[in-house]
């Protein structure tokens, strides 16, 4: 379970962090080339894949259905908390359905 969290919060991170406004290189490279020839989206990017690994290697030792809801939740909760001051109130109550969502189906 804590190498599921740990997806979780690695996932929710870099999907903060990611950020394809970042582009170097020329123009008339398609987006994704200069994405990754950007710092600033290919660090996160390869710590997002690094985590998707984790999570593969994870799902050998854990059941599905407890596997899937925790790390998507978690990935789902953390950028909502890296960025609080933007979230509204119906946000945070929604944050807040997602994770008695999850409870429920961890104790079930």
């Amino acid at each position: 379970m804590l190498g599921l969290i740990v997806v979780g919060l690695v996932w929710g991170v870099t999907n903060y962090l990611l950020d394809p406004a970042h582009k170097a290189g020329p123009a008339f490279l398609p987006d994704w080339v200069r994405n990754v020839l950007h710092w600033r989206f290919a660090l996160p990017f390869l710590a997002n894949q690094l985590g998707s690994l984790l999570f593969y290697w994870q799902l050998g030792r854990t059941p599905l259905r407890l596997a899937v809801p925790l790390t998507n939740s978690l990935a789902f909760v953390v950028p909502l908390l890296l960025d609080w001051r933007r979230a509204g109130r119906r946000t945070y109550i929604g944050a807040a359905l997602v994770l008695a969502g999850v409870v429920l189906c961890l104790e079930s």
